[in-house]
């Protein structure tokens, strides 16, 4: 049975990889072009970024990212200023938005 977009979203929250991992696939398969374009996709009450790695950024305050491309996992951090400060804490400061 396929997993809705909200239980990837949860998964993601609960630091799941394999949910990361499918909710990135959903968006590519599904908004290609805007995620590509744009850098990010907003769902609902989030928006996943593609930058050095997937970033989902949550309207509650909290970031979670796919990092570590061998052994993949979710990291969570506490977003404190906006996309750009999320970025560089993940990726480091000389990483383009």
């Amino acid at each position: 049975m396929e997993e809705s977009l909200e239980d990837l979203l949860v998964g993601v929250e609960d630091g799941d990889v394999d949910s990361f991992v499918k909710l990135v696939r959903f968006v590519e398969d599904n908004y290609r072009k805007a995620l590509y374009t744009m850098g990010y996709v907003e769902l609902g009450d989030y928006v996943l970024i593609k930058s050095c790695t997937y970033i989902l950024l949550s309207s509650d305050g909290m970031a979670y990212a796919l990092v570590n491309g061998d052994k993949p996992e979710v990291i969570s951090l506490e977003v404190h200023g906006g996309i750009n400060e999320v970025i560089d804490e993940v990726c480091g400061p000389d990483e383009e938005e």
